[in-house]
């Protein structure tokens, strides 16, 4: 087992599809309480969610685009595994639209996705782990992006728990310097 996922191909939708079994609903209570003040911090700098149109890079279960399809006119999530937005698939929600596909090969002008977002957010996802994955998310944007990876310290007893249960030491992903940089 490698110490982080493959960011993209089938390796890595292999791996998501494996772990969409044990992922919380994206309505879970202590799950959705997180993103809520995860989203509340970036509010604080200045990142809005009541615009006409957010793309959820790494959307997962759909627990961001679940909250920001409260407030904005139209959410697209997008994941490269099927099994991991199945939940939000089955909610069908009407201001919310699931494109499954690869982050790394995705085609910003066929599906007419150039400056098409007011915001392009992205939450612990190692999709953005190279300068082309921050480009492609940049240009699909017209207005801001909202990159939240991991930082140096962790200090959440649950990842920290997992960790443990595995035997490793807790180190951040490799291409959190990507974002950072």
């Amino acid at each position: 087992m490698t110490a982080h996922p493959p960011a993209s191909g089938p390796a890595a939708r292999a791996y998501w599809d494996t772990r969409a079994r044990s992922y919380p609903p994206p309505d879970a209570p202590g799950p959705r309480q997180q993103a809520a003040e995860l989203r509340r911090a970036a509010g604080d700098l200045g990142v809005r969610f009541d615009v006409e149109a957010i793309l959820d890079v790494g959307a997962g279960t759909g627990l961001h685009t679940l909250a920001m399809a409260e407030t904005a006119r139209r959410v697209v999530a997008f994941d490269l595994s099927q099994a991991m937005l199945q939940r939000l698939i089955d909610l069908s929600l009407p201001t919310v639209d699931v494109f499954i596909g690869d982050w790394s090969h995705v085609d910003l002008e066929e599906l007419g996705w150039r400056r098409a977002f007011d915001l392009v957010w992205a939450s612990m996802t190692p999709v953005l782990g190279s300068p082309e994955g921050l480009e492609r998310m940049e240009a699909a944007s017209r207005g801001l992006c909202a990159a939240v990876t991991w930082g140096e310290r962790r200090d959440d007893p649950v990842i920290a728990g997992a960790f443990a249960l595995h035997g490793r030491p807790f180190r951040p992903p490799g291409w959190r310097r990507v974002i950072l940089d």
